[in-house]
């Protein structure tokens, strides 16, 4: 039943249960590329994550506001997973040639396993 469990966090929030889907969507791919922008700031490439995350904003900014405009609620948490997943991709290629490791070779090495 829809309405069964509403007493921890009340029957206006049913609905958000759709909205929650795509923001863990974004957390999920967030997390399955690893640490990548805390790594690079421990070993000093603080400029470098500075500008990636300027760089991803910059290309988030205009999508979020038409997806926001055109979308609404599903707007909002589809600019959060692009700027969540994007983010960690671009910090991703950097670390992968600042360090010459292949985060994907790795993961379809273990795999094979």
């Amino acid at each position: 039943m829809r309405g069964e469990n509403t007493s921890f966090v009340g029957g206006e929030y049913v609905d958000a249960g759709k909205y929650l889907t795509i923001v863990i969507l974004g957390q999920f791919i967030f997390c399955s590329l690893g640490p990548v922008g805390a790594v690079m700031l421990m070993s000093g490439q603080e400029k470098i994550v500075r500008s990636k995350l300027f760089l991803n904003a910059l290309i988030n900014l205009p999508i979020s506001i038409g997806l926001i405009s055109f979308l609404d609620g599903f707007g909002v948490c589809l600019s959060i997973l692009l700027f969540m997943a994007g983010q960690n991709l671009l910090l991703l290629t950097s670390f992968e040639r600042l360090f010459k490791y292949s985060y994907l070779k790795t993961v379809l090495k273990s795999e094979m396993k």
